[in-house]
């Protein structure tokens, strides 16, 4: 039996209207997906009470990066544009060696600066997508 291989990186690329285009994130130290949906069980009528079936709830996507703060006036991304313009999005994820996942439609939620006095300025946005498949 082969030993598995665990990925040890991924590249996050956005593609969006001009004049931000197609890039990939450089400056994403950390990421986080959630799913907002979810299952429910549902029971029968009458005096019985055991759960008969499931009932799926649809829900968004929510992609976090955790993003370092770069010199220059110039930013990799304009995120503040992307969210003043309420610009649609699409997010992919390349796991180095494995599979990608899309994210599409993509609309910026929230932008969250952080600073200490240590020197480290970063900053927080989270997507919200509608959708999501694998490549």
């Amino acid at each position: 039996m082969a030993a598995l291989e665990y990925a040890s990186s991924a590249s996050w690329f956005i593609n969006a209207p001009a004049p931000i285009g197609n890039k990939r994130l450089r400056a994403v130290e950390k990421y986080d997906e959630d799913d907002e949906s979810s299952v429910e069980t549902r029971v029968e009528v009458g005096p019985s009470l055991d759960a008969v079936g499931f009932v799926e709830i649809p829900g968004g996507k929510k992609i976090t990066f955790d993003i370092r703060e770069t010199k220059g006036a110039k930013p990799e991304v304009d995120y503040e544009y992307i969210k003043a313009n309420g610009l649609a999005v699409t997010l992919t994820k390349q796991i180095i060696g494995g599979r990608r996942t899309q994210y599409t439609p993509c609309r910026l939620s929230m932008i969250k600066p952080t600073g200490d006095n240590k020197g480290e300025h970063t900053f927080s946005v989270e997507f919200v997508a509608l959708g999501k498949k694998v490549l």
